[in-house]
């Protein structure tokens, strides 16, 4: 289905079997959503603040920001999906969005933590035993 529908639209379609990690995100920068039902979409995509539509159930459980929309695999509701994610309002919305997944800042605040409580040395007492 996909490569029917890059083969009839080469002007505007192509298709990859992997990226790799650093062209996809930095791919991202082109997408006005990313759709489908992988777990970079509800980890990686929503820090970039870009909608990601989730079809099916197979993320399940995950928590999900703002910017993930849910979608059963229908066509009707693919496609009201697609209109939501297009959405101006919508969009504006996640820009300001939680990032429930951290900003960046983990090593930072763990550094600070480390040196605002110095390690304190274990004494251990050891006994040799002559047999």
């Amino acid at each position: 289905m996909i490569t029917e529908y890059v083969e009839t639209h080469k002007y505007k379609a192509v298709a990859f079997k992997s990226l790799g990690q650093l062209r996809y995100l930095s791919a991202l920068q082109f997408v006005d959503f990313v759709i489908g039902n992988s777990s970079s979409g509800m980890t990686e995509v929503p820090a970039f603040c870009i909608p990601t539509i989730n079809i099916g159930d197979r993320q399940k459980g995950r928590i999900n920001c703002e910017s993930v929309i849910n979608s059963d695999n229908s066509l009707e509701g693919i496609k009201k999906s697609i209109t939501f994610a297009l959405d101006k309002h919508f969009r504006d919305k996640i820009q300001r969005q939680e990032q429930l997944y951290g900003n960046g800042t983990a090593a930072e605040k763990i550094l600070k933590i480390i040196k605002e409580h110095p390690i304190i040395p274990l004494k251990k007492s050891f006994y040799n035993i002559d047999y």
